[in-house]
């Protein structure tokens, strides 16, 4: 389950239990889900400053991009597998200024990146295919966050810590928990 808003307050949830996106206005305590969605255990969403939102369907391999009601592959949607045209249960998202898409790709154990407008293949960023505990390795990677500088900030659940990496290579552990 995860939220994101939107610039007028709105808020949006992703109810991966009942299959579907619920859209709670500002100031209201009854959502409605969105129309023009099929999806399958949606895990998380990400709203851009232009008002489009980008969802993780989690169990159909791809993310979507809604707007005005219209879903659109963005990323995935080549079934489940490890190679980058591919993505497994994943759990984390990110879009950036130049709506390129980063995804936790969490049963993957890594963070892929997917060119704005490309949805064919993705590039590895960090991680890989199997999961550990050294210094390059993820173990379940969840949250995801990409700063200003294009420094990505990992939560690398099962290894109980916060990883950052610089772009294209691997920096420091922030912090463990």
């Amino acid at each position: 389950m995860d939220v994101a808003y939107d610039a007028n307050g709105t808020l949006y949830v992703a109810d991966s239990t009942n299959d579907r996106i619920q859209r709670f206005v500002n100031g209201s305590t009854t959502g409605t889900s969105l129309s023009g969605l099929t999806i399958n255990n949606p895990t998380a969403v990400f709203m851009t400053n232009n008002g489009i939102l980008y969802i993780i369907d989690s169990l159909n391999y791809r993310v979507l991009r809604w707007n005005n009601g219209v879903a659109t592959i963005v990323a995935g949607g080549h079934g489940i597998g490890s190679t980058l045209d591919k993505m497994s249960t994943s759990n984390g998202l990110y879009i950036d200024t130049n709506l390129n898409i980063y995804i936790s790709d969490t049963a993957n154990n890594r963070v892929t990146f997917w060119t704005a407008g490309n949805t064919t293949i993705g590039r590895l960023m960090a991680g890989g295919n199997s999961a550990g505990s050294g210094a390059h390795q993820l173990n379940s990677p969840w949250g995801i966050y990409v700063d200003a500088n294009g420094t990505l900030y990992i939560v690398d659940s099962s290894n109980h810590r916060v990883q950052k990496w610089l772009p294209g290579k691997y920096l420091y552990r922030l912090s463990s928990f």
